[in-house]
């Protein structure tokens, strides 16, 4: 089960990108509706596949940013 609801929540959370391109894991599982360990894992295949960007440079409460979709919402 634990694989499958990460795989959903991963798909889920990509399809999210475009509306909430900045984000932390808290705010991911809440906004799935999956556990933190859930979510922390959704969030680190797509940071190892390229989407996310952590920017905070902390070990805690860290934030991640989807650079793509915020360089195509700036150019308007």
């Amino acid at each position: 089960k634990r694989a499958g609801e990460r795989s959903a929540a991963v798909a889920k959370l990509a399809t999210n990108l475009i509306g909430y391109p900045l984000m932390t894991v808290s705010r991911v599982a809440r906004d799935l509706d999956v556990s933190y360990p859930t979510a922390n894992k959704a969030v680190a295949a797509l940071v190892e596949a390229g989407f996310l960007r952590e920017f905070t440079g902390r070990h805690y409460a860290r934030a991640f940013v989807c650079d793509r979709v915020l360089e195509l919402l700036s150019q308007g």
